[in-house]
């Protein structure tokens, strides 16, 4: 996609370019298939989400071909000229194959701790709804009251000594101040009157104090997810343990009785490392 839209001043080969795309949806469908022949059934299939993902990286594609095939379109992108572009059919294709892009998704499947982020945010998201909420409300209410004042006093106050207020809108003031909880500050719009800078300060310190809730709830869910895979991971290294050296579950007792070489009827960390090595 980069290379098709000039990225690092490329030029893009338009044959060369549909040809590699479609090398690329074949190896995917093909893969898409197998994903879906080895689920056991339906229900695991839905509920996968690399398996959607896999079908939304190859659905566009095929969408695309199948439009083009009905309206009596060239299939072959070599073939493709300027004219096309204006070409309803055409936008619209170029619009589904926009959702390529959750191709990149597929290299969270081969990271194993990727998980770990998933599962913080799926622990996070009942407590996330509390401070998102109180932003939206935060953004609209100090909107408005932004809005009003830097009208007030850049319109009506000061009509003959000011250009006007920056807000052509209630819009742009709840935008502004979205932009300022989220300490993004991107400066296309802010106050410009000394009441609505007041109110922008105000908004600041509540940004921090909202922002700051998201932060500390997401970095202590991640913490719990990444301990909790520890543990997993440290059970999951004991069984393999128990089943390579072929012991039973009355064996285990003895087998921890022999680690524990002091006799405190406690296992340290070196023991306990010695009886997994």
């Amino acid at each position: 996609m980069m290379v098709e839209t000039g990225s690092w001043g490329a030029v893009p080969d338009d044959c060369a370019t549909w040809v590699a795309g479609w090398v690329l949806t074949a190896f995917f469908s093909v893969e898409l298939v197998l994903v879906t022949i080895s689920k056991r059934n339906v229900s695991e299939m839905f509920s996968s989400p690399y398996w959607w993902v896999d079908l939304i990286s190859v659905v566009p594609d095929w969408t695309v071909l199948v439009i083009d095939a009905a309206s009596g379109s060239s299939i072959n992108g070599c073939g493709s000229d300027a004219a096309s572009a204006n070409n309803p059919v055409q936008v619209a294709g170029d619009m589904l194959e926009v959702f390529r892009v959750v191709r990149i998704l597929k290299i969270a499947r081969y990271n194993p701790d990727s998980t770990v982020l998933f599962k913080a945010l799926s622990l996070s998201a009942r407590a996330l709804a509390v401070p998102v909420v109180f932003v939206l409300i935060g953004a609209f209410f100090f909107g408005a009251i932004l809005y009003y004042v830097e009208h007030i006093e850049l319109v009506i106050l000061r009509a003959d000594r000011s250009g006007g207020s920056p807000f052509g809108d209630i819009g742009e003031a709840i935008w502004c101040m979205l932009v300022t909880f989220t300490t993004v500050g991107y400066g296309d719009v802010s106050p410009e009157g000394h009441a609505g800078k007041v109110v922008g300060s105000v908004a600041i310190l509540a940004g921090v104090v909202l922002l700051a809730m998201p932060l500390a709830i997401v970095g202590n869910n991640f913490s719990k997810a990444w301990e909790e895979r520890s543990k997993v991971q440290l059970i999951l290294r004991v069984q393999r343990t128990c089943i390579d050296r072929n012991i039973s579950l009355n064996g285990m007792l003895q087998l921890f009785e022999e680690a524990d070489t002091d006799r405190s009827g406690f296992l340290d960390y070196l023991e306990f490392h010695r009886l997994l090595d």
